[in-house]
């Protein structure tokens, strides 16, 4: 079951200067994301896509309109309050995952728990506790070098989303992967997204859109009307 909104992008726009000319890389967004929902954001390259996961992030304030996270105006806010809010409640995962090679899986997911004051002990079995719910806690101890991709991707998921990470962001996460890996890797978005998590995920494969929830079309900056993933991710979409 669903929970309330989360998110709230009202008009929102995004414009920035080349030369004389005005680039207009999100136009009037309108946007509702709930608790627990899996959303699919598909769109060719440079419509979009990524701008809109930075202006729900807080990484690039809109131009116009209003964003509202997690109770907090992006449109307004200080700097420190977006950190202080992307630190705490928002994980981002990038299509080249960004793990450190020199940590072990537990230590990159414990990172932004001791980040934010937690202690080690306990960020240790906090990261452990979210290893387990993205099915690679045996590999806790183990170094990126040594895992496949997939793995390496799940444990980039639990990291965006431990502790009370409350959104995941996710640009293109299974770009890089063969099929069967991003199966799995999407697997993994569906079971954080039924304990409560958030997920917005950029992408332009179909695959992405048959597990998601719902699906929001991007194009030359405009998000059109959504729809039942299932009903509009087909092979031919």
């Amino acid at each position: 079951m669903l929970g309330g909104c989360v998110a709230v992008a009202t008009g929102v726009g995004v414009s920035f200067r080349d030369g004389p000319n005005e680039v207009r890389a999100l136009v009037d967004v309108d946007l509702e994301l709930r608790g627990g929902e899996f959303v699919a954001l598909m769109g060719p390259s440079g419509s979009g896509k990524s701008t809109l996961l930075n202006v729900v992030a807080g990484i690039m304030r809109p131009t116009r309109g209003t964003i509202n996270v997690l109770g907090l105006d992006l449109a307004t806010a200080s700097a420190l309050r977006i950190t202080d809010l992307r630190l705490q409640r928002i994980g981002y995962v990038f299509q080249n995952i960004n793990l450190l090679p020199d940590l072990t899986l537990a230590e990159n997911v414990a990172l932004p728990l001791e980040a934010t004051g937690t202690r080690q002990r306990r960020a240790r079995r906090l990261a452990i506790d979210q290893l387990e719910v993205v099915a690679v806690a045996d590999l806790a101890d183990r170094f990126p070098g040594e895992v496949s991709g997939g793995e390496r991707q799940r444990a980039a998921i639990a990291r965006a989303v431990v502790g009370d990470r409350r959104i995941l962001l996710a640009d293109e996460p299974t770009g890089a992967l063969d099929s069967d890996t991003g199966d799995q890797v999407l697997a993994t978005i569906r079971a954080v997204c039924a304990r409560g998590a958030t997920a917005l995920v950029s992408t332009h494969n179909p695959r992405v859109g048959q597990a998601a929830d719902r699906i929001l079309s991007i194009r030359n900056g405009r998000l059109r009307a959504s729809a039942d993933g299932a009903a509009l991710a087909s092979p031919a979409s």
